[in-house]
C-alpha cells in the first residue's frame, strides 16, 4: 500500500513546553511528535542493493512489456541524505498530499530540502512509501510493486535508477502506519556513520501560512466544557493535555481540500482579566466571574477559552419589612456598581408589583436601585435617599399619587424629580419604557395581572411590556413603533393567550418562553437568556456565576431584584420550599452563590444549600 491513505495525526501528551519560532518569511515552524525507526531505515540499504544487482532487476514498460536492467552498482549509505530523508518523511506525515506530494508544506518543491541542509543538489529521485505497521520489515518488497503497471512502478524504477550512487532513508511510525522516504542521489555527501534516531522525538515542520486555515485548542479527553475555579483564592492547573489544532489546506486540486491537524504544543496562556491571574501554568481566581484566557498560536494568532471563577458567598438581604429589604438591596447594588452614591433612584410603591417590575428596565438603564415606599415608611426611605443620591441626582417616581402619595416625597425637595404616571399600570409601563429609551431589538411581553413572569424577566435587562387581555391604543402605538423587533412572550397561554400571541406576530418574530408553572417558566427564561448556548467545538458561551433567589409565591421581597441581578450578571430564580429543583437545575454546575432576598421563613437555609450545592448544615 503506497500513497493511498490520509493520515490524521494524533499527538501524545507532552510534559514540556514548546513555543515555535517564526520560520522563514510566510512560514511557521510547528512542532510535532514523530517516532523514528532509523535502524530499520538503514537496514533497507542491503535490500535495495540486493534488488539492484539481482535477477529481479526489471520493470514494466509503458506498453506493458518488460525492461531488464543489468550492471547496476551497489549504492552507498549517505548520512546527509538520511537527514534530508527525515525532513521529507516528517513533511510526508504532515502533508498526506497524495495528488501533488512533490510540493512540501512550505509550498516549495521537494528538492529544495537539499538547499535547506546546505547540500548541493545535482541529480536525484525520491520515493514516498506508506505501509502498515506489520510490514515495517518489508518496505522494499512493497515498493517493488511487482504486479503493478508502469505508472504504479515509479518507486521500483527509482530503486533501479542507473544515474544514482548514494542512498538515504527515513522511517517514521505514526500509530499503525509507517511512512518511508527513500532519497537516491548522483552525488555522495557524507558516508561517516552517525547515531541512528530511534523512538519519539519532537521535531518542527515548516508550514506556509496559506496552508493554515484557522487555529483552535483541543484537549486530550475531547473538548473541555468548562474550566472552573471553585471560589476566589483557589487555583486551577492549566490542563497538560492541551493541543493546538489547525485546519491544514492541501495543494490545489486535492480531493479532500483540507483536514484538521493536531500539533503537540503546550500553548502559552495569557489573560488581561481582573477575574483571574495566570502564572507558571496555574490559574488563580481573583474574584467571581467569567474570564477570557488566550492561547497564543504559533503564527501569532490567538485562540480564546473561558474560565469561570465561582463563588460560594451567599448574601441574604432580609429586613424587618419589604421596605427595609429594598434598602439593603440598594446597598448591595451600590457595591456591585462600585459607586459611593447613585445618580438616579427609582421610587415605587411596595403595595403593588406592576410599577416596580416594569421599572426594572428603566432602573437598569440608569444604573439605579428600585426603592419601595409607602405612607409611614417615608422617614427611613427618604433618609436613605438623601444619604445615597448625588446632589444633582434624579428621582423617578413610578405611578400616580394613588401609588406613591406626595406625602412619601417629604424631605426630597432638594432633588430633581420626575413622576411617570399613566391612568393605569399599562400606561405607566409605557411611560417607563419611553423614559428608558430605545428598547433594543428584543422585548419581553409579560402579563400585567400577575407578578411571577415579569419578576423572573427583570434580570435580563430587556424592556418588559406589561399587557392585559389585549392591546389598548397606546400599546398598539408602541408596537407600531417597534415593528420588526423580536418579541419574547413570558409564560403560558393562561398568562397571555394565543389570540394576543397572534396579534403580536403582526409586529415581528415571536418566541414563547414558558414552563408548566411559574418556577419552570423562570427556568425557561434562564435557558433563553443565561444558559450556555455554545462551547462545543469552537463556540463560546456566557454563563453566570451568581444567582438571585427570591420567593416565588409572593412579590414584595423580589420587587427590587432586577437591577441587582443584572449588574451581578445573575439570573433571578424563583424559589419555594420543597420546590427547589427548577432553581437547582439552573445553578448546576457553575452557580454556587449569590443573593437571597427575604427571610428564612420563606427561603430557609436548607433550600439555599440545596440550590447552591453548599454544606446542608450551613447557615445561609
Amino acid at each position: 500500500m503506497k500513497n493511498t491513505a490520509v493520515l490524521c495525526i494524533v499527538c501524545l501528551l507532552l510534559s514540556s513546553l514548546f513555543m515555535p519560532v517564526k520560520a522563514e518569511e510566510d512560514c511557521v515552524d510547528i512542532p510535532f511528535e514523530f517516532t523514528f525507526h532509523q535502524d530499520k531505515a538503514r537496514a533497507t540499504l542491503s535490500e535495495v542493493n540486493a534488488f539492484r544487482t539481482g535477477s529481479d532487476a526489471w520493470y514494466k514498460s509503458q506498453d506493458g512489456g518488460r525492461v531488464d536492467v543489468s550492471g547496476l552498482q551497489e549504492l552507498v549509505y549517505d548520512y546527509d541524505l538520511e537527514k534530508a530523508a527525515m525532513v521529507r518523511a516528517m513533511e510526508y506525515v504532515v502533508n498526506s498530499d497524495f495528488d501533488r506530494s512533490d510540493i512540501r508544506p512550505n509550498n516549495k518543491y521537494y528538492y529544495t530540502v537539499y538547499d535547506d541542509l546546505g547540500l548541493e543538489y545535482a541529480y536525484g529521485v525520491e520515493n514516498r512509501i506508506w505501509v502498515r505497521e506489520e510490514k515495517i520489515d518489508r518496505v522494499v518488497e512493497e515498493a517493488r510493486s511487482d504486479d503493478d503497471s508502469y505508472s504504479g512502478q515509479r518507486e521500483r524504477r527509482n530503486m533501479l535508477n542507473s544515474g544514482v550512487t548514494a542512498y538515504g532513508c527515513a522511517m517514521i511510525e505514526n500509530g499503525t502506519e509507517i511512512y518511508v522516504v527513500q532519497l537516491f542521489h548522483s552525488k555522495t555527501f557524507n558516508t561517516e556513520p552517525t547515531e541512528a534516531k530511534i523512538g519519539p522525538s519532537i521535531e518542527k515542520v515548516s508550514i506556509h501560512h496559506d496552508r493554515i486555515l484557522n487555529w483552535s485548542v483541543s484537549y486530550q479527553n475531547g473538548y473541555m466544557e468548562d474550566m472552573l475555579i471553585e471560589e476566589p483564592g483557589k487555583t486551577l492547573a492549566l490542563p497538560e493535555g492541551v493541543y493546538f489544532r489547525f485546519m491544514y489546506k492541501f495543494s490545489e486540486g486535492h480531493p479532500l481540500g483540507s483536514m484538521s491537524r493536531v500539533t503537540a504544543l503546550q500553548p502559552v496562556w495569557t489573560s488581561d482579566s481582573d477575574i483571574v491571574s495566570i502564572d507558571n501554568g496555574v490559574i488563580t481566581g481573583l474574584k467571581p466571574g467569567n474570564a477570557k484566557i488566550t492561547a497564543i498560536a504559533p503564527d501569532g494568532s490567538s485562540v480564546d477559552e473561558k474560565v469561570t471563577v465561582k463563588t460560594k458567598e451567599v448574601v441574604r438581604l432580609a429586613g424587618r419589612s419589604r421596605y427595609d429589604t429594598s434598602l439593603m438591596t440598594a446597598d448591595a447594588l451600590k457595591k456591585e456598581l462600585g459607586v459611593e452614591k447613585f445618580d438616579c433612584i427609582v421610587l415605587a410603591t411596595g403595595k403593588e408589583f406592576a410599577d416596580a417590575l416594569g421599572g426594572s428596565f428603566l432602573a437598569i438603564r440608569k444604573k439605579a436601585p428600585i426603592i419601595l415606599t409607602a405612607e409611614g415608611q417615608q422617614d427611613k426611605v427618604n433618609r436613605y435617599i438623601r444619604e445615597n443620591l448625588s446632589e444633582d441626582g434624579l428621582i423617578y417616581i413610578l405611578g400616580g399619587t394613588g401609588a406613591v402619595p406626595d406625602s412619601c416625597l417629604e424631605g426630597l425637595e432638594g432633588f430633581k424629580q420626575k413622576r411617570l404616571a399613566g391612568k393605569n399600570r399599562y400606561d405607566t409601563n409605557l411611560l417607563i419604557l419611553e423614559e428608558g429609551g430605545d428598547p433594543g431589538d428584543e422585548i419581553i411581553v409579560c402579563t400585567g395581572r400577575n407578578f411571577a413572569d415579569s419578576l423572573s424577566a427583570g434580570a435580563t435587562g430587556r424592556a418588559i411590556l406589561l399587557v392585559g387581555g389585549g392591546f389598548n391604543d397606546a400599546q398598539r402605538n408602541f408596537m407600531n413603533a417597534n415593528t420588526g423587533k423580536y418579541f419574547y412572550i413570558a409564560g403560558g397561554t393562561a398568562a397571555i393567550d394565543e389570540n394576543l400571541e397572534n396579534d403580536i406576530r403582526n409586529y415581528g418574530q415571536v418566541e414563547r418562553v414558558s414552563g408548566h408553572d411559574r418556577y419552570y417558566t423562570c427556568n425557561a427564561l434562564f435557558n433563553a437568556f443565561f444558559k450556555p448556548y455554545g462551547r462545543h467545538g469552537w463556540l463560546y458561551y456566557y454563563t453566570p456565576v451568581k444567582a438571585v433567589l427570591v420567593y416565588g409565591d409572593n412579590f414584595p421581597d423580589g420587587l427590587c431584584a432586577g437591577p441587582l441581578a443584572y449588574y451581578s450578571t445573575a439570573p433571578i430564580l424563583l424559589v419555594k420550599q420543597g420546590h427547589e429543583y427548577p432553581a437547582y437545575h439552573c445553578c448546576d454546575p457553575n452557580i454556587s452563590g449569590g443573593y437571597v432576598l427575604g427571610g428564612k421563613t420563606l427561603i430557609p437555609s436548607a433550600s439555599v444549600a440545596e440550590i447552591f450545592q453548599l454544606d446542608p448544615n450551613g447557615d445561609y
